[in-house]
């Protein structure tokens, strides 16, 4: 599709978040609305003319474009479109925005067709979400990290980032639109640093990872032992997850026999190393 210059993204004016500053950034990413002006109002007569609107307006629609989740009803998550997922967190316009665009948007940002269903970006779409987006969702819905009091807060998150790069309220002859634009640069920036680091880092990691698992019995006949190929790669990144994802770690008494125990891999240093697998991600000093 040609870019189209008229086109129009609508979000709210005054002082502005992660989420709509995300959603309008990925939206920037594809081919329609790459030179789309953002129009900042929360004039409904004005915000009607916009081709798309995101976190303004009170309604979610995507047949007509809206994209709002302040509605009192409005209690779709992630895992709504995907029912596979674990995340079950209220999205916010980013999250909506993501869910219906967010496998296109990738396709962009990596260059490939439009509509491609390659396995990376299958992959880079569900660990965008999990590893990024919904951090903005939680946020910006007031959905606390945990339960329990924090031992600390977090100040440097880009939520907290993108807020403080609002007009402060002592310097009232700062231009809220100048700083606008900076923080959609800071936030698209980040979002495109991510999408490249987990195309061509994380990615080759989890596909050395996932073939040393399919591959196991050619090592041992008994299949607890993995070979990881290659030097440095992050096996404990990828291990559990694609253990998971192949219905590995659902074991009984009598399959216990077979499951996966250690994991041989080569150092950049040259030298060889035999690790137990761990109980789990979360217990590094406990093995199986």
């Amino acid at each position: 599709m040609v870019a189209n210059s008229k086109l129009r993204i609508g979000t709210h004016d005054g002082r502005f978040h992660a989420d709509e500053i995300l959603a309008c950034a990925m939206l920037k990413h594809l081919p329609e609305y790459s030179n789309a002006e953002i129009i900042r109002t929360r004039d409904s007569s004005i915000l009607s003319t916009c081709d798309i609107v995101v976190d303004v307006g009170g309604v979610f629609n995507a047949e007509n474009h809206l994209y709002d989740h302040h509605q009192r009803e409005f209690n779709l998550t992630y895992k709504d479109f995907y029912p596979n997922s674990d995340w079950d967190i209220k999205l916010s316009s980013a999250g909506l925005i993501y869910v219906h665009f967010g496998q296109k948007i990738l396709s962009c940002i990596l260059g490939m067709a439009e509509n491609t269903m390659d396995p990376l970006v299958t992959a880079l779409f569900d660990k965008m979400y999990s590893s990024f987006i919904v951090e903005i969702d939680a946020i910006d819905n007031g959905v606390p990290m945990a339960i329990t009091p924090l031992r600390y807060s977090m100040n440097t998150s880009l939520s907290s980032r993108v807020n403080r790069m609002n007009p402060a309220w002592n310097q009232l002859d700062t231009d809220e639109t100048i700083c606008f634009h900076n923080a959609l640069q800071l936030v698209d920036k980040e979002f495109i640093t991510l999408v490249h680091f987990y195309a061509d880092t994380w990615y080759p990691a989890r596909e050395i990872v996932l073939n040393a698992v399919k591959n196991r019995y050619s090592i041992d006949s008994s299949g607890t032992i993995i070979y990881i190929e290659g030097t440095g790669c992050p096996w404990n990144a990828h291990f559990f997850e694609i253990e998971k994802s192949l219905s590995l770690n659902n074991v009984n008494e009598i399959e216990k026999q077979n499951q996966i125990l250690f994991v041989i891999y080569q150092r950049k240093d040259s030298t060889w190393t035999i690790q137990a697998i761990p109980l789990d991600e979360h217990n590094n000093f406990s093995q199986r």
